[in-house]
């Protein structure tokens, strides 16, 4: 997996949602969420949401989520198999419900804010069991890591660590305003580097 980060938007207005994250459209639809130098990318969930992608754990966090968060229901994801570090957030009505933090390094190794869905609740018990058989048993494994990812996809039903469940077409994407160079002016190289002749 590597490092994704994601923003879902329950039933989003696609044009509210990019406008509040500074993103436009500005490529072919594919079927791959990522292809070259292109990292950001969105594509409409069967589940009725809009799920839009970064292959940059740290690109949706922070204060950069409060006007998406006004477009509806959301849910932002981030999640680095680097340091096995993850993290799931809920807003709501422009405010955060709750939220899931994993890293390796800190006790607990689930910090749970706020009031957490009887599913998402289960779905962290049952790790932390895993996890601790696992670790009885000196087994490397961290299973914990998992959490946000089975959580949003209980959600929405997309889990970044996993293939695809339906075929999904995803749209590049910029940030406003870096979508392409301005035309060159008449003239080409020589009238640039010899001026108008």
């Amino acid at each position: 997996m590597g490092s994704v980060s994601f923003v879902a938007v329950r039933g989003g207005d696609r044009a509210k949602v990019l406008e509040a994250l500074g993103l436009e459209q500005c490529g072919a639809v594919q079927a791959e969420p990522w292809s070259g130098y292109q990292y950001l990318s969105m594509t409409d969930l069967p589940s009725s949401w809009l799920l839009i992608m970064s292959n940059d754990s740290a690109y949706f966090t922070g204060p950069d989520l409060d006007p998406v968060v006004a477009c509806g229901e959301t849910l932002a994801l981030s999640a680095s198999s680097v340091v096995m570090c993850s993290e799931i957030l809920h807003f709501e009505n422009g405010r955060r419900t709750w939220s899931v933090f994993h890293d390796p390094e800190k006790t607990p190794l689930l910090a749970v804010e706020g009031d957490l869905p009887a599913f998402a609740r289960k779905i962290c018990d049952d790790l932390l069991e895993r996890q601790t058989a696992a670790d009885r048993d000196n087994e490397p494994v961290d299973h914990v890591f998992e959490a946000p990812s089975l959580i949003a996809e209980a959600m929405c039903g997309f889990n970044i660590e996993e293939e695809f469940k339906w075929p999904l077409q995803f749209a590049a994407l910029v940030e406003a305003g870096r979508r392409r160079k301005e035309p060159a002016k008449k003239g080409g190289l020589l009238a640039w580097l010899f001026g108008s002749f």
